[in-house]
């Protein structure tokens, strides 16, 4: 939340406790990664800044190359 957002959003997802990396990836409307940002933590904010124009993306959560959370973003 907040969806849409614009410029920092703040996600809540399930990881295991010790996982070694876990990265937030963020595709465009045509599938092409634009945009990945390390996690350091199981839940807070990311700050997109001016990293992306206005639109709908695809919010992928990934620890440990294994998918933990998946959901559609807007950024104003």
């Amino acid at each position: 939340f907040p969806n849409p957002f614009r410029e920092t959003i703040h996600v809540q997802y399930e990881l295991k406790e010790n996982f070694n990396q876990a990265f937030a990836q963020v595709y465009n409307s045509l599938g092409q990664k634009v945009l990945t940002i390390e996690l350091n933590d199981q839940r807070g904010n990311i700050n997109f800044g001016q990293q992306l124009e206005a639109g709908v993306y695809l919010l992928q959560i990934e620890a440990d190359g294994q998918l933990s959370k998946s959901m559609s973003i807007v950024k104003m």
